[in-house]
C-alpha cells in the first residue's frame, strides 16, 4: 500500500473514531471546538483520499479519488452530526450543488460531444452554481459547528446546586437540580 493511501486510511479511521468518543461528559456537553474541528478534520480526510487516489493512479487511484470526492458531501457535517444535527443547511446546500454540478456535467459532456455544443452554455452556469452551492454548503457547516454545539449544550444543561431548604422546625440543605428543555 502507499504511504499517502496509509496516512489517507488512518485520517478517516481517526476521525470515525473521534465521532464516535468525542465528549467530555456523555451527553451533557458537546465542546464547540471539537465540534469545528471535526468538521475540518472530516474536509482533510476527504482532501487526503482524494490525494492518495491521484497518487495511486490508474483504476483504482480514480475509485479511492471518487470515494475521497464523494464524501466531501458528509465529512463538513461531522461538526453537527456529534452536536445531534443530522440534516444541516450545509449539507442541503452541498446535496443541491452535487445534483446541479452532475446535472451541469452531463450536458457538458453530451453537448460537447453529441449535440454540437447546443447545451454548453446551460451546462457551465449549472456546473459553476452547483460548484458554489458546494463550497457555501462546506463554509457553512464548519462555521456553525461551534454554534450547534453550543445550541446543544443550552438544549441540555443539568445544574446540580446546594440549597437551604425552610422546614417548620428550621432549615435543612438539600439539592436542587434544574434543567432545560
Amino acid at each position: 500500500m502507499k504511504p499517502t493511501l496509509l496516512v489517507s486510511l488512518a485520517a478517516t479511521a481517526a476521525l470515525l473514531a473521534a465521532l464516535r468518543t468525542a465528549h467530555a461528559e456523555p451527553e451533557t456537553y458537546r465542546s464547540p471546538t471539537i465540534a469545528t474541528s471535526l468538521s475540518l478534520g472530516g474536509i482533510a480526510a476527504s482532501g487526503l483520499t482524494i490525494a492518495a487516489g491521484a497518487a495511486i493512479g490508474g483504476d483504482t487511484g480514480v475509485a479511492v479519488a471518487i470515494v475521497g470526492a464523494g464524501s466531501l458531501l458528509i465529512t463538513p457535517s461531522a461538526g453537527n452530526f456529534y452536536s445531534g444535527k443530522y440534516l444541516s443547511s450545509g449539507l442541503i446546500a452541498r446535496a443541491a450543488g452535487a445534483a446541479a454540478m452532475g446535472i451541469g456535467g452531463t450536458l457538458l459532456v453530451r453537448s460537447t460531444f453529441l449535440d454540437n455544443n447546443s447545451d454548453v452554455a446551460v451546462g457551465m452556469l449549472a456546473f459553476l452554481g452547483g460548484s458554489v452551492a458546494f463550497v457555501t454548503g462546506t463554509i457553512l457547516d464548519v462555521a456553525r459547528a461551534g454554534s450547534v454545539a453550543q445550541e446543544w449544550n443550552a438544549r441540555h444543561h443539568l445544574t446540580l446546586t446546594p440549597t437551604a431548604i425552610s422546614t417548620p422546625t428550621g432549615s435543612s440543605g438539600g439539592l436542587g437540580l434544574g434543567a432545560r428543555f
